[in-house]
């Protein structure tokens, strides 16, 4: 390669991961979107449908292997670059994780009157706003999205053990990862979910620390990633009410798949100018992926009191008014709150003003 393509090409590198980052916030709102008042979704079944299929659980594993890529980028993680990335960790996901679950608590605790998620107590639902609840598979925080930073914040403070296994056993220990989360009975061997965020992490960090040209390596898997995801996506369709078991194992299929999808898309937009209004909404994907689900289902209800969806054009109304509605609140909140109170919004996301 001609060296004098490499810092184009490192930056291309960065752009498009920027540029995946908002559409990426889209994606997780659209499918929790369609998880809101299953009154409306029985008239377009198809929807849910298409969004499970199709964009269901594809966002959070590119987040995690953008940010095990970038974690190991052009370190040898020694002890005081560890403490510095952990300090930096600190302020850009534990202060943004206490703070959204804290809103989404009080909010919580406001509407019920007798605080979040059914909790006994304040102290005690204020817990499980934090940590999470437990009794079940996956455990959330009171802010639902925000389980994804919970994760990070694990893989941040054990990066050392994921580099030295990485340095010991190569890319087989991703091969490890990966089997353990494609395993139903070992990918929830911890309600916080993070199989996942170990495979895609370690994933990431593996083409980091051997200097893999990211570019280079998706590009190659271009049209066999594509044909490979698009085969597995629909056959999540034809067999979403059929076959529990093909559903599943083609749904990791097009996980995976998907990875080097998105952005081998997201390159070719950034190279051809394509949708480059969208780098400009960059800094409020975090934003927003924080904020929907605290915005989303007030604005569902109020669709739904304004709409009262009754058949499919009334149901497809309210869906894309409240996903509309939703996006615009929360993108304009970051914006204004950014040129007004940049104060107040720095602790909401980390920094990334």
């Amino acid at each position: 390669m001609n060296e004098n393509t490499i810092p184009v090409r490192a930056d291309l590198r960065s752009r498009s991961l920027d540029f995946l980052r908002y559409p990426l916030a889209m994606a997780v709102l659209v499918v929790h979107l369609c998880n809101e008042h299953s009154e409306a979704m029985q008239y377009v079944p198809l929807l849910r449908r298409a969004t499970s299929s199709f964009i269901g659980g594809q966002s959070v594993p590119i987040y995690f292997f953008i940010a095990g890529y970038v974690f190991f980028l052009n370190t040898d993680l020694g002890k005081k670059e560890y403490r510095r990335k952990l300090r930096n960790r600190f302020h850009s996901l534990l202060v943004p994780y206490l703070s959204w679950n804290l809103l989404a608590y009080a909010v919580a605790t406001l509407a019920c009157g007798d605080g979040a998620a059914g909790a006994g107590s304040f102290f005690a639902g204020l817990g499980k706003a934090l940590a999470g609840s437990t009794g079940g598979e996956v455990s959330y925080p009171a802010d639902i999205p925000m389980w994804f930073v919970r994760a990070l914040i694990v893989m941040a403070i054990i990066s050392p053990l994921i580099k030295w296994l990485l340095s010991r056993a190569g890319v087989w220990w991703v091969v490890l990862a990966g089997i353990v989360w494609a395993n139903p009975y070992t990918r929830y061997i911890s309600s916080w979910q993070l199989a996942s965020a170990t495979f895609f992490f370690s994933w990431g960090a593996w083409m980091s620390l051997n200097r893999r040209d990211m570019m280079a390596e998706f590009r190659r898997m271009r049209t066999p990633s594509l044909v490979l995801y698009l085969t597995a996506a629909t056959t999540c369709y034809v067999c979403y009410d059929s076959y529990s078991l093909v559903f599943a194992a083609s749904k990791i299929v097009a996980i995976v798949a998907g990875l080097p999808v998105a952005y081998n898309a997201a390159a070719g937009c950034v190279a051809k100018g394509i949708f480059a209004g969208l780098a400009r909404l960059a800094p409020a994907a975090f934003f927003v992926y924080c904020s929907h689900m605290i915005l989303l289902r007030p604005a569902a209800d109020f669709m739904c009191r304004l709409l009262h969806p009754h058949d499919a054009a009334t149901a497809v109304a309210f869906y894309a008014l409240t996903g509309f509605a939703t996006a615009t609140l929360s993108t304009c909140a970051f914006f204004a709150m950014r040129r007004h109170t940049p104060r107040l919004l720095a602790p909401l996301t980390g920094g990334r003003l």
